[in-house]
Parts: C-alpha cells; sequence; structure tokens
C-alpha cells in the first residue's frame, strides 16, 4: 500500500467531482464540434469547389439551397480538422484523404504562381 498514490488518486477523484459539470460541457461541445465537421464535410464532397481568389486557395460548396465558402485561412483550419476527425469516421477516411490531398496538390500550384 502506498499512501501518496493514494492520496494523489484521491486528489484527482474530488478535482474530477469539482469540475464535472466543466468536464460534461467539454466532451458535448467536442462533439458538438465533430458533428458540425462532418456535416460540413458531407456538403464539400458533395458539392465542394477549390478556387482562387486574390492568390489563394478557397473552396466553396452548397451547403442547402445557398452557397457557402470558406477563405483562405478558414480553408487551412478546415482541413486540419478533418485531418485530426478522419481517424474517428473510418467509412469517411477515404474521402477525407482525397480532399486533404487536393488541397495540399492545389496549394503547392498557387504557391508556385505567387
Amino acid at each position: 500500500f502506498n499512501a501518496d498514490n493514494f492520496l494523489d488518486t484521491k486528489r484527482n477523484l474530488q478535482l474530477v467531482q469539482e469540475n464535472v459539470s466543466n468536464i460534461r460541457e467539454w466532451f458535448d461541445s467536442g462533439a458538438d464540434e465533430m458533428s458540425e465537421i462532418f456535416s460540413k464535410f458531407g456538403h464539400v464532397w458533395k458539392s465542394g469547389q477549390f478556387f482562387i481568389s486574390e492568390n489563394r486557395l478557397c473552396l466553396k460548396y452548397m451547403s442547402g439551397d445557398s452557397r457557402d465558402q470558406i477563405t483562405a485561412s478558414g480553408l487551412h483550419n478546415f482541413i486540419q480538422q478533418l485531418g485530426f476527425v478522419q481517424q474517428e469516421n473510418q467509412e469517411m477516411a477515404g474521402q477525407i484523404t482525397s480532399v486533404i490531398d487536393q488541397y495540399q496538390l492545389l496549394l503547392d500550384i498557387v504557391a508556385m504562381k505567387v
């Protein structure tokens, strides 16, 4: 029996109990964010088109009845998010990889032109 380990475990459990609502909110918001990313990706996969605006790579897609677009910095963040979530959904992993690869290729082309 190690008293130090016991006390550390007890402190950790107390911290969890004190912060359980924050932890629950953190997991819920993470799940909501992931759902939003997958939803956006579904629209991008169906109708997305990369385009260049002011020498920067952007993406436009249909979301319901409206046309949305993601500008350069937002596109970079979206692609990073896709990289993180692709392991969470094996069914979409190939599609996500395809979009990431297209993005990288087009980004390299845009960089050569600038």
